[in-house]
């Protein structure tokens, strides 16, 4: 079987999935309906840690070069403005984190720049490409999914992912539940055109109140994720991040899987993403109910929208037998500067790439060897001098570090048995 993962819809999730499984040398299709790509802006708000996600991707420096900081939303009364303000508060950049803020970009400008990136590994989205069936269980191959297209033609796949959007064909053709809710009576104009004469009109919709998640997010080797998966108001600018981070955490483990980790590294996906979705639902939701209720503070963006403090903390992929003040198994794995081979660099650039990464914290902490591991020890690898790394990690020494390669910590352990036996569960071959 030539296709090892089919992906339903060419949008942000799409895009950044298939990036991910293209560069670790997976056969990637991605189909998506639509005739033509879209040019709207929609989801325009990229937060902090989709920014790392796209710093990894190789794809930063054109998404800052395409876009601009917070811009200044003006509300009227009628005809007269009554307040004005920056869509969300700016914070310096510190050595642990080193994009703060959100940065808007057009959401047809960042599917330009993922496209052209993914082009790179040879891999085009299919336009026009309808899915009208979705079938398991092929007495001929029970590891493969086999997909009908309204062409006509009938593609088999190991893996299919559902990231078709609010209506997905592939969720309703596994009769997955979409929990929750739909209102018509609160309703939004948004639209890119100029506002005297509407001269100039290049997209427009009508968005309606839709706060819903799908009941499972795996079903056998079929997989929802984005807006499939679920969806929530455009309060707080989380639906398009939230996206194109349950991508970059599905990629690596589909990857492993196909190359030899076990099936049940895929159950973490749906257990690690829907606790976050879950969150982000509540987010947008209060944050919408205060926007219709003029509530003081309504319009106040903080960092419970960066998605920097998502974690996967107590999840099924987290070994935690080490204490740390500040950091426990599942979180996110914070940046810092540091001298490597005598030249300045920063923890990212460590981490940046398709393997995981081991950091010892002295020479007595455990080690972890597989061709997929890149170890650094502090002190003799890395370089700490100014305490950067012991401040945004507060590790006791003769401990370890895993850091998996979506940037999330998977293990703190001083005990080599232990982080022996996790790498031999989670690690391919």
């Amino acid at each position: 079987m030539d296709i090892q993962v089919l992906i339903v819809g060419g949008g942000p999730t799409g895009l950044t999935l298939a990036i991910e499984l293209a560069r670790r040398g997976v056969h990637v299709r991605i189909l998506d309906k639509a005739e033509r790509f879209a040019t709207g802006s929609r989801g325009n708000g990229l937060q902090p840690r989709t920014l790392e996600v796209f710093e990894d991707l190789g794809v930063l420096d054109e998404v800052f070069a395409s876009g601009m900081g917070a811009p200044l939303m003006r509300i009227y009364d009628g005809i007269a403005a009554v307040g004005e303000r920056r869509l969300a508060t700016e914070e310096p950049p510190s050595t642990d984190t080193p994009f703060p803020n959100p940065w808007f970009v057009p959401q047809w400008r960042t599917e330009e720049i993922l496209r052209s990136r993914l082009l790179r590994y040879g891999v085009q989205v299919q336009l026009g490409a309808e899915v009208v069936a979705v079938e398991q269980g092929d007495p001929l191959d029970g590891d493969a999914v086999t997909v009908h297209m309204r062409s006509g033609e009938v593609v088999r796949a190991r893996y299919v992912v559902g990231a078709d959007g609010g209506p997905s064909t592939v969720r309703r053709q596994l009769a997955i539940p979409f929990v929750g809710i739909t209102d018509d009576k609160l309703r939004m104009l948004q639209a890119d055109l100029r506002i005297e004469g509407l001269d100039h009109e290049t997209w427009a919709t009508i968005w309606r109140l839709n706060v819903r998640m799908a009941q499972r997010f795996r079903d056998g080797r079929v997989f929802l994720a984005g807006d499939a998966a679920h969806v929530h108001p455009p309060t707080g600018g989380q639906g398009l991040n939230a996206g194109v981070q349950d991508a970059y955490n599905l990629g690596w483990k589909l990857a492993a899987v196909l190359a030899g980790a076990p099936d049940e590294l895929l159950d973490s996906y749906e257990a690690e993403r829907i606790r976050v979705a879950e969150r982000i639902l509540a987010l947008s939701a209060e944050l919408l109910a205060k926007t219709v209720r003029g509530s003081a503070g309504a319009l106040e963006r903080g960092a419970e929208i960066r998605q920097l403090d998502l974690s996967y903390r107590g999840g099924p992929l987290t070994l935690d037998d080490c204490s740390s003040a500040v950091l426990a198994a599942g979180d996110r794995a914070p940046d810092a500067p540091m001298l490597a081979k005598g030249r300045a660099a920063r923890l990212f650039t460590l981490f940046a790439g398709v393997h995981w990464t081991l950091l010892r914290f002295g020479r007595g902490a455990p080690y972890l060897d597989h061709p997929c591991v890149h170890s650094y020890e502090i002190g003799n690898d890395i370089l700490d001098t100014d305490r950067h790394i012991r401040r945004a990690y507060d590790i006791d020494d003769c401990a370890a570090v895993l850091i998996r390669p979506d940037g999330y910590i998977g293990a703190i352990t001083t005990n080599l048995a232990a982080l022996t036996a996790y790498g031999n569960w989670v690690l391919a071959g």
